[in-house]
């Protein structure tokens, strides 16, 4: 079931299917690098995250949503809104994945970032979304600066990947600088 369609790509809630798609991919380290809990992951593993990420997404304090194909049904990745504040109306985006390198750079965390941020000020009235992103990514910083995102903020030597430290840049986002870039999009 779609939750939020765009033309390339829907956002639903995970199914537990979903974990043998996961489970293909997860274990791929330039993949997982960036997470803050890199280490391989078993099946088990991964059906216990849906199966958490779903208890949160019930009790609304994590939105956890997979990113589908909308010309095929595969999923492709997954992007979440997570640390939401309900009464400062403030979120944080923790990850969004794209897990088949050959479908990297297509437009498809394009248009989940941007339904994603609809869902965040247009649909459950946030002010704020931040996000975490490593110094050296500067192609992940690059991406956001596109939707609107701004540095705020760095963490200095707060990042290490494979045996480096790095700073970790705080972006964030406020709900009428996407509503004046954006507007209200159709859900």
């Amino acid at each position: 079931m779609y939750m939020y369609e765009g033309d390339t790509v829907s956002l639903r809630r995970l199914e537990p299917s979903d974990a043998d798609i996961f489970f293909e991919y997860w274990n791929d380290y330039q993949l997982r690098k960036n997470f803050p809990n890199p280490f391989p992951r078993t099946l088990e593993d991964i059906q216990d995250f849906i199966t958490s990420r779903n208890k949160s997404f019930a009790g609304r304090w994590v939105f956890t949503f997979g990113i589908e194909d909308t010309t095929n049904g595969a999923l492709v990745g997954f992007i979440d809104l997570s640390n939401i504040n309900w009464i400062s109306r403030t979120a944080m985006i923790d990850n969004i994945v794209i897990f088949d390198k050959e479908k990297r750079g297509k437009g498809y965390g394009k248009e989940a970032m941007l339904l994603l941020l609809n869902f965040a000020f247009n649909i459950i009235g946030l002010h704020n979304v931040c996000l975490y992103v490593y110094r050296f990514n500067q192609h992940a910083i690059e991406f956001y600066k596109n939707f609107g995102f701004q540095i705020v903020g760095n963490l200095r030597e707060a990042a290490y990947i494979d045996g480096k430290r790095d700073d970790t840049v705080i972006m964030d986002i406020i709900r009428s600088e996407f509503i004046d870039k954006y507007g209200h999009l159709p859900h």
